[in-house]
């Protein structure tokens, strides 16, 4: 990487894709003291690792954390977009900001972030106010069985247009801290949502979606999905089907939209 980079200049160089990318890589090349510095400090503006480490093989997730995410977001000083992407399973270490300060992972210059995360509570505190430009975030939840007691940031999110959160494993603070995150995102313009529900006194079907998600999204025009709800007690499973919601989106008077998320 260093001997293509430095073999001539590139003053149009905006966009960086990295292969194979480590801890390492961040270590030695993301610091002041690097080379590459002048290069990658100031121009680059789109960032998209292609990460080959592994989240069984990191022994301290707080350290990595720091080196690479944070020092990402330091070091990139005009960042507007920021991809990590996986190449194994298991994934790469996802970011986890719940023993982190809020200025470890903090711009003022980030629009879209595409990244795995630890628990959901992550994605409530990259939403309490540290990245504000922020107008496009997908995320994936890797666990869900760590939620922390804080009380987050709850003002609205002007800014955000999309949103896309999948959660494969059963999540069972839907009520307590999804939906209220949701309720926050009035300008959205495009959502997609995978979510296995469970501990829930009621099924999540398409009324619940209209009533408690739609109309909290005047400006929405695209809505892919995959919403189940589990009940243990009973053993029942339940899940919203697409018609259902294109019915309750056409009576309501909206354009046709919704589609599931296969």
């Amino acid at each position: 990487m260093e001997r293509i980079l430095l073999a001539v200049q590139y003053p149009n160089l905006g966009e960086l894709k990295l292969f194979n990318f480590n801890q390492e890589i961040a270590l030695n090349y993301f610091t002041n003291e690097s080379s590459l510095r002048y290069i990658s400090q100031q121009q680059i503006t789109h960032l998209v690792l292609a990460n080959n480490d592994k989240d069984n093989m990191i022994q301290s997730p707080e350290n990595y954390n720091r080196n690479v995410y944070g020092r990402i977001l330091k070091f990139f000083k005009n960042l507007k977009h920021f991809s990590v992407i996986e190449t194994f399973n298991p994934s790469y270490p996802p970011l986890s900001l719940c023993h982190l300060p809020s200025t470890s992972f903090f711009s003022s210059t980030l629009t879209h972030l595409c990244v795995n995360l630890y628990i959901l509570d992550d994605c409530l505190y990259l939403l309490d106010g540290r990245l504000k430009q922020l107008t496009i975030l997908i995320v994936r939840i890797n666990c869900i069985d760590e939620s922390s007691s804080i009380i987050h940031k709850m003002d609205d999110l002007p800014n955000l247009q999309c949103f896309s959160f999948k959660c494969y494993l059963p999540i069972n603070e839907y009520d307590q801290k999804m939906l209220p995150l949701l309720h926050r995102m009035s300008y959205l313009e495009k959502l997609t949502l995978y979510l296995r529900i469970e501990n829930r006194a009621t099924f999540v079907n398409n009324t619940h979606l209209q009533n408690e998600i739609l109309v909290y999204m005047p400006r929405l025009y695209s809505f892919s999905f995959y919403i189940s709800t589990y009940d243990r007690s009973t053993g029942l499973f339940h899940y919203v089907p697409s018609q259902d919601i294109q019915r309750t989106i056409t009576n309501n008077r909206h354009q046709p939209m919704a589609s599931v998320i296969s």
